[in-house]
């Protein structure tokens, strides 16, 4: 194991920056009790609907075109019936309204039936440590922001796409968080729209993507989201630019009952982009993420979150804006000049 963390560590050094994430259902369902999409809207329409959602399920062609036929019928009983208290201070009958009772319910389901799992809390307690500039996630959940709770929390893609990406110490949720069940990415209309902007994510991102690692979690190399992504950032990248990005998508696999984790170079098939159909990829296979948890927490010595997203926006408020504000303040920084020397 001693191998493995030496050979990840090193890797992640031949980059002059730390690495992000980009989580993945698969991580909750490994820390908490939350069960699978399919399983909480078997278990609503179970407690609400007149049908089961295998019904559903075998008039639709797909998951979200599945979860559009039960919105439809939860917004039935959610007009007629108060005790779903979804927010509707005016009913227009649109295809966003109409999809309210079931984001409200799913959202309180996941809310209700979220504890994390102690069988992992080691795992836990040692990525509550870990060094990382920010997270991408998919994820509705509120896990991640109870582990890393410096972190501030952007809810849907518009708070990605108008934020400053490089801000240290951000969870972006970009299909939105039961914080805000209007904001959860459920239905065929939602991934429709998503896919719509997908382009000006992966503009967003594609700085981000050459500049630093990415560390995938939770998500399989065919996931549709990654692929879609994915696509979407190779259709803008020259041969040039694909080259830059050579070992810095790092996908990591969980394999139960391996004894020894690797990490391998390989290539990602993306179907249907312009120009190329493989992305250059590291992948690890692991069954525990114990070892990889040990390298980020690891890999550099610097300040806490907070402190470095208040150094940041401080130096881009003065830096970016015509008249800068005058609140910066500089002092003496005791150890800056070894801030991200190698421990």
């Amino acid at each position: 194991m001693s191998a493995f963390k030496n050979q990840l560590k090193k890797h992640l050094y031949t980059f002059e920056t730390v690495p992000y994430l980009f989580v993945g259902p698969g991580l909750s369902r490994r820390y908490t009790t939350l069960p699978s999409q399919r399983a909480l809207l078997q278990n609503l329409c179970e407690a609400h609907l007149p049908h089961s959602f295998d019904y559903y399920e075998a008039k639709a062609t797909s998951l979200p075109e599945a979860c559009s036929l039960v919105a439809e019928a939860f917004d039935e009983i959610g007009r007629a019936e108060e005790r779903f208290g979804h927010p509707r201070d005016a009913s227009t009958g649109n295809a966003e309204e109409r999809e309210w009772a079931l984001k409200y319910e799913l959202a309180n389901l996941m809310d209700r039936s979220m504890s994390t799992n102690p069988e992992w809390s080691d795992e836990i307690a040692l990525l509550s440590t870990i060094h990382i500039d920010g997270i991408i996630t998919t994820n509705w959940d509120a896990f991640l922001e109870s582990v890393l709770e410096d972190f501030s929390v952007y809810i849907g893609q518009s708070e990605l796409l108008f934020s400053n990406v490089f801000h240290v110490g951000n969870i972006f949720k970009i299909h939105g968080c039961t914080s805000r069940p209007q904001s959860m990415v459920v239905t065929q209309r939602d991934h429709d729209t998503v896919s719509q902007k997908r382009d000006y994510l992966a503009a967003k991102l594609v700085t981000l993507f050459i500049e630093q690692p990415i560390i995938f979690m939770g998500y399989s190399l065919q996931d549709p989201t990654i692929q879609g992504i994915l696509k979407s950032l190779l259709n803008c990248l020259d041969d040039n630019n694909l080259n830059k990005l050579r070992g810095k998508f790092i996908f990591c696999e969980w394999v139960e009952g391996l004894e020894t984790p690797s990490l391998q170079s390989g290539e990602m098939v993306i179907p249907g982009s312009k120009d190329h159909e493989t992305l250059p990829i590291k992948h690890v296979r692991m069954d525990s993420f114990m070892p990889l948890y040990e390298v980020l927490a690891s890999i550099r010595s610097r300040p806490s979150v907070k402190v470095l997203r208040n150094m940041q926006s401080m130096v881009l408020d003065y830096v970016k804006k015509a008249k800068p504000s005058d609140n910066v303040r500089l002092r003496e920084f005791p150890g800056l000049n070894d801030l991200f020397s190698e421990s």
